[in-house]
C-alpha cells in the first residue's frame, strides 16, 4: 500500500477547508478567511476537474478487498456510528435547548410541530410587534420532526441520526468499491471530522441547531450523483429543495444535463420529485394559501436587520459578531457598501441572486468541453460545489452552522479519489 500523491493536495484542501470554517476560522483576519475559504472550494472543483482530466491516475485492474476485509469495515462502520450516537445522545442531555441560544429548535416546536398536532395551519402569519412574520421554513426543515415529537425523543438525536444513516450508506458504497483497507477508512471518517470539528469549535452548532438534517439531503443526493439509484436521487434533490433555496436555480441545468444523458431515468426522477413536491408542500400547505411563500421571504429583511445591527450582548459600535466570524463576504458590504443597513443588505442579496444565475448558465454554456473526459455526472457535482459557493459566500447572515452543507458535497467530490493504493495496482493504459 502506497499513497497516491498525485490525490493529496485534494485530500489536504478538504482538511484545511474543514478547518477555516471551524477551529481556525478566527486565525485569519475576518476579511480575509471568507477569501481563502473561497480559494480552497475553488482549488477542489478545479484540481479534481484535473484529475479526472487525466488519463494516467493509478486505478486497480480488478483487485477489490477480500470478503473478511469488506465485513470487518461494514462492522466498523456500524460500531462507529453507533459511538457517535451514544456520545452525541450523552452530549444532548448535558446541552438542554436554550432559545437564548438559538431559536430554531423552540420555533420550530411552537409554531411548526405545535401547530400542526393540533390541527392548525402551519404558516399562519404571527404578530411580532414591528412586523408581521410567516413562518418561512419548507416543510422539509421540519416535517422529520413529527417522528421525534410524537415519539418524544429528542429534536437533535433525529437531525443527527438520519445524517448518521447517510454516511453509512455512504460508507457502504465505499467499502465495496475500495482497493485498500487504509483508503477505505480514511474515506469513513472524513463526514465525521465535519461533526467532531463543528463540535469542538462551537457546541451550539450541534447542540442547539438541527442543521445536521440539511445536510443529509445534501449528502444523500451528491453521493447519489454518481450511478446512483433513481428513487434516492429524487429523495435527495426532493428533500433538498423543500428545505432550502439554495439550488434552486442550478436544479434546472442538473434536469437539462442530466435528461441529455438518461432520457428515461430522468423523467421518472422529475415525476418522483413531483409527486413529494405535491404531497409534501403542494397539496398540504400551497394550495390552502398560495402566497406562503412570498409572505415567508418578506419577512427575512426584518431577521436580517437584528443580526446586522449586532447582539445584545455586544457594545454599541461593535462590528456585528455574526457578519465578522470570518465566514462569508457580508462583512465586506456591511463596512464598504454606501447607505443605510437596509441599502447594504439588498446590496447583498442581488450580488447572491446574481451569482446564483451565473452559476448554472455558465454550467450550462461550458458543458460540452468541460464535461468531454470527466463525465457529465462528475461535471455535476462539481458544479454543485460552485453552486453552494456563490450560495454561501454571499448569504446575508452567515451563521457557522450553514457552512457544514457545502462541507458534505466535498466530501462527495474528494472520496472519488483513492489515498493509499495497493501495491499491486499498476499504471493504467
Amino acid at each position: 500500500m502506497k499513497i497516491n500523491v498525485k490525490v493529496l493536495p485534494l485530500f489536504i484542501a478538504f482538511l484545511l477547508e474543514v478547518l477555516f470554517y471551524s477551529v481556525c476560522k478566527n486565525y485569519l483576519p475576518a476579511k480575509i478567511n471568507p477569501i481563502f475559504n473561497s480559494a480552497l472550494s475553488i482549488f477542489i472543483v478545479v484540481y479534481a476537474w484535473k484529475l479526472w482530466q487525466q488519463n494516467d491516475l493509478e486505478e486497480a485492474s480488478f483487485i477489490l478487498l477480500s470478503k473478511n476485509n469488506l465485513t470487518f469495515l461494514k462492522i466498523t462502520t456500524v460500531v462507529l456510528a453507533l459511538l457517535v450516537l451514544i456520545y452525541f445522545s450523552v452530549f444532548f442531555k448535558s446541552e438542554p435547548i436554550d432559545i437564548k441560544r438559538s431559536d430554531i429548535i423552540p420555533v420550530i416546536q411552537q409554531y411548526y410541530l405545535d401547530r400542526l398536532f393540533n390541527g392548525e395551519f402551519v404558516y399562519t402569519s404571527v404578530d411580532r410587534g414591528t412586523y408581521q412574520w410567516t413562518p418561512n421554513y419548507f416543510p422539509m426543515h421540519w416535517l422529520p420532526f413529527t417522528i421525534s415529537n410524537f415519539l418524544h425523543f429528542d429534536h437533535r438525536l433525529l437531525a443527527l441520526g438520519v445524517l448518521i444513516l447517510v454516511i453509512i450508506f455512504y460508507s457502504f458504497k465505499i467499502i465495496n468499491k475500495s482497493q485498500s483497507i487504509g483508503d477505505a477508512f480514511v474515506k469513513l471518517i472524513l463526514p465525521y471530522t465535519i461533526i467532531f470539528f463543528m463540535r469542538y469549535d462551537n457546541k451550539i452548532i450541534l447542540g442547539h441547531c438541527v442543521e445536521t438534517l440539511i445536510c443529509s439531503y445534501y449528502f444523500l443526493f451528491s453521493i447519489n450523483i454518481f450511478q446512483g439509484n433513481t428513487f434516492a436521487k429524487s429523495l435527495g434533490l426532493s428533500s433538498i429543495l423543500l428545505s432550502r433555496f439554495s439550488i434552486v436555480l442550478w436544479t434546472p441545468f442538473y434536469i437539462v444535463s442530466s435528461f441529455l444523458k438518461e432520457k428515461r431515468a430522468t423523467i421518472f426522477l422529475c415525476i418522483y420529485s413531483i409527486v413529494f413536491a405535491l404531497t409534501l408542500f403542494i397539496i398540504p400547505f400551497l394550495l390552502k394559501d398560495p402566497t406562503i411563500v412570498f409572505k415567508g421571504f418578506e419577512g427575512f429583511t426584518d431577521v436580517y436587520l437584528l443580526e446586522w445591527k449586532g447582539q445584545s450582548w455586544q457594545a454599541p459600535g461593535d462590528n456585528p459578531y455574526q457578519l465578522f466570524n470570518g465566514l462569508g463576504f457580508a462583512n465586506y458590504f456591511y463596512s464598504f457598501w454606501p447607505g443605510e443597513l437596509v441599502n447594504k443588505i439588498h446590496a447583498i442579496v442581488s450580488v447572491q441572486l446574481l451569482a446564483n444565475i451565473l452559476v448554472p448558465v455558465l454550467s450550462f454554456l461550458f458543458m460540452k468541453r468541460f464535461s468531454r473526459n470527466t463525465g457529465i455526472e462528475r461535471y455535476q457535482l462539481l458544479t454543485l460545489k460552485i453552486c453552494l459557493l456563490a450560495f454561501y459566500a454571499f448569504i446575508v447572515v452567515p451563521y457557522q452552522y450553514l457552512f457544514m452543507v457545502p462541507l458534505f458535497v466535498s466530501v462527495s467530490i474528494v472520496s472519488q479519489f483513492n489515498l493509499f493504493l495497493n501495491c499491486a495496482m499498476k499504471q493504467s493504459t
